[in-house]
């Protein structure tokens, strides 16, 4: 007969995995790319509380994500997309933290800012 798994078990598991350092490194992108993007909302004096609240519902949904469903892929032996799912949300950030640098005038190489839609009209065109 299998064990089926207690409370105690998951909430176990759930520590145990918490401690993973993906969602760490993952929540830590979120988190930097809430504060470049209040750095340049008052830099460019665009403060908009309707963008900042959608914002940062989008930033708590990514973090509750990162911390439940990480834990249950891995439990479910589906690590490898855990990881790949961390890893994805990670990347997306940075680019966000890069493009709001990029707006405060942060010196970011060229060759990064070219393949960023959003900034690529913040470098000269002939170059």
């Amino acid at each position: 007969m299998e064990h089926i798994p207690t409370t105690i078990d998951i909430m176990r598991f759930f520590y145990i995995y918490q401690s993973d350092i993906w969602i760490w490194v993952a929540i830590g992108m979120v988190f930097l790319d809430i504060a470049t993007g209040l750095i340049k909302a008052w830099v460019t004096k665009v403060i908009n509380s309707s963008i900042g609240i959608k914002g940062l519902g989008k930033h708590f949904t990514v973090i509750l994500f990162s911390i439940f469903v990480y834990p249950i892929m891995v439990y479910l032996t589906f690590e490898e997309a855990a990881w790949a799912m961390l890893a994805l949300i990670a990347v997306t950030y940075a680019i966000s933290i890069i493009e709001n640098c990029v707006v405060l005038g942060m010196p970011i190489p060229k060759f990064v800012v070219k393949r960023l839609e959003k900034v690529k009209e913040t470098i000269d065109p002939e170059e």
